[in-house]
């Protein structure tokens, strides 16, 4: 396949009424076109793209320290109660018995996941997210393991 790119210009210097040029650079094309074919088939990189992401497995969940765990959290605040909704691969789903007014919301997260997780609220700080729905929270003092079992066993449907 060859490629072609025309370009209409008018010269820098048109003082008065002067057709544009034409300029064919059809030479650009076809080194990159030579180039191309030398490189692998693309569907079958695209293949090997497709097995690396289905080889990391997404989770709410990553450790920033030793001691320090980073989760990700869709907060809906304004529920009837807090609890634990669902653990998808992008976040932790929570309902918070706060309206989402003057930080309300943000420190009944806080005291909810410390409850949750037994952990006093000094040990659950949120990362970002302060106005958003979308919160990323640190807890300090367990691993990934211990929170992801604790938050299992409060999931209420």
């Amino acid at each position: 396949m060859q490629l072609s790119l025309f370009i209409f210009h008018k010269p820098a210097k048109s003082f008065g009424i002067q057709p544009f040029k034409f300029v064919h650079y059809q030479h650009l094309f076809t080194n990159m076109a030579k180039s191309k074919k030398s490189s692998s088939n693309p569907s079958h990189q695209k293949s090997e793209k497709s097995t690396d992401t289905d080889s990391k497995t997404k989770s709410p969940f990553s450790q920033l320290s030793e001691r320090s765990i980073k989760i990700s959290l869709l907060v809906k605040p304004g529920a009837k109660e807090s609890r634990v909704t669902d653990i998808a691969n992008e976040y932790v789903g929570l309902q918070i018995a706060a309206p989402p007014k003057d930080g309300e919301a943000n420190k009944e997260v806080i005291s909810f996941l410390a409850q949750i997780l037994e952990l006093r609220k000094s040990d659950v700080q949120i990362i970002s997210g302060l106005k958003s729905r979308e919160k990323t929270v640190r807890v300090d003092g367990l691993s990934i393991k211990q929170i992801d079992s604790l938050l299992l066993v409060n999931i209420e449907e």
